[in-house]
């Protein structure tokens, strides 16, 4: 049992991350398809990285809240080798085309449109301006949420929508592996606990909330735009999600909410 958890949790990071796998680790050739279940331990662990480097900078170095923030927003990418921001970006530049054919073409073209460009630059500037708004020492817990969230946001999505009809799409080998007790592990391992524990009862829950409701009004415009969901999807959602709870932490009434780890 405990190697089959630890083979589905690397599958899951060898997927969202650049990070190593040990040699060691088992696996499995069904492993991918239930790695699902651990997309938010994944994103705890990016989530921890860059938290730690923002923490030890803002600390030790004294380096100024929006200095911090850059950092904070600048680490994750390297980490997971810009893999989600490519992911907005595609989605972005496929706002160009007007039939979902022809968005999904250019959504698998790996270059970048103007429309990709620009939506990445405001998507950093709105994650810099949202951490900025929080003292160092609240960045770093608020990080470690958001990079959970966001990941658990994508099993959730796997879960409630309808896979694109496109063998190049990321996401055909999980279509329809999002079961209940998958779902029930990503949102209890650790998803729930962790948001309770940094932003409080009811923040987390707000923040949970709003992210379903994000999925689903995600789900359903790219069931009419695109014709279901591809890897490009989950990730642009990713970034939403991530971007939201920067932006609802930074509120004033928030922070004060906010637990210092």
């Amino acid at each position: 049992m405990m190697r089959s958890i630890v083979g589905r949790y690397f599958a899951a990071q060898q997927l969202l991350t650049r990070l190593p796998c040990p040699s060691w680790t088992p696996w499995q050739p069904d492993d991918l398809a239930r790695s699902t279940a651990w997309f938010p331990m994944v994103g705890l662990v990016v989530g921890t990285l860059s938290a730690g480097v923002a923490a030890l900078l803002g600390g030790s170095a004294g380096l100024s809240p929006f200095v911090v923030a850059v950092i904070a927003v600048a680490v994750p990418p390297v980490v997971t080798g810009f893999f989600h921001e490519d992911a907005w970006a595609d989605v972005c530049d496929a706002f160009g085309a007007m039939t979902p054919i022809r968005r999904r073409e250019i959504m698998r073209d790996s270059r970048v449109g103007s429309f990709g460009a620009a939506g990445v630059t405001l998507l950093i500037v709105i994650k810099v301006a949202g951490l900025a708004a929080l003292p160092w020492r609240v960045v770093a817990p608020v990080v470690i949420g958001a990079h959970v969230i966001s990941r658990w946001s994508s099993v959730v999505m796997i879960a409630l929508s309808k896979y694109v009809d496109d063998p190049e799409s990321l996401t055909k080998p999980y279509a329809g592996q999002v079961t209940f007790e998958r779902l029930l592990i990503a949102t209890s391992v650790p998803t729930v606990p962790l948001a309770w524990w940094i932003f409080g009862p009811g923040v987390a829950a707000g923040l949970l909330i709003a992210t379903v409701g994000i999925v689903a009004v995600a789900s359903r415009f790219f069931a009419r735009w695109l014709g279901g969901i591809t890897g490009d999807c989950l990730g642009a959602v990713n970034q939403l999600v991530e971007a939201v709870v920067y932006l609802v932490a930074g509120q004033p009434t928030v922070v004060a909410l906010i637990r210092h780890v």
